[in-house]
């Protein structure tokens, strides 16, 4: 088994195909659907795999959320994936100056 994944991602559509890509490559996935879920779902278990829409709902902003992502002791070597329709490179920088590993 390559590990376990969290995605977070409020439509349903892109929720589907990357599990279901994910499960194909051997990995155990929880989905959740806002950024309250994904903080439970993490407290459980960290993962070894994040995938985040930067614009879930929540309580604040997907680079930030990343960032208290990234700030997690427990998720310290965990991957972290932006996946999102934002495509302009200021979206790409504040990404990955929030600790994202990769942005699709």
């Amino acid at each position: 088994m390559a590990g376990r994944a969290v995605v977070i991602d409020g439509d349903t559509e892109v929720a589907d195909a990357v599990t279901t890509n994910l499960e194909l490559d051997g990995w155990q996935v929880d989905r959740v659907k806002s950024m309250d879920e994904a903080r439970s779902t993490i407290r459980v278990k960290a993962p070894e795999l994040i995938v985040l829409d930067i614009e879930v709902p929540g309580d604040t902003d997907g680079v930030t959320f990343c960032k208290e992502l990234r700030a997690d002791p427990r998720l310290f070597g965990s991957a972290i994936i932006v996946l999102t329709v934002r495509g302009q490179s200021t979206d790409k920088v504040s990404a990955f100056d929030a600790g994202a590993d990769d942005y699709v």
